[in-house]
């Protein structure tokens, strides 16, 4: 395996795992209980996987 393929391989992990954490937060688990699972910061797991969507503001000429 080459480095581009290896690459490949890391994002294609990453984006199985993304799914996946947000599979468990369809499922309303504990973001405390996700964040321990994935070795991270309960603050880490909300920068990666934001749960709020904010409006862009319309600006007036």
């Amino acid at each position: 395996m080459d480095d581009k393929q290896f690459r490949v391989l890391c994002e294609e992990l990453q984006a199985i795992k993304n799914l996946l954490v947000l599979i468990l937060r369809q499922k309303e688990v504990k973001g405390s209980l996700i964040a321990k699972a994935l070795g991270v910061s309960e603050g880490r797991l909300s920068q990666l996987l934001p749960n709020k969507t904010y409006k862009k503001r319309e600006t007036t000429d």
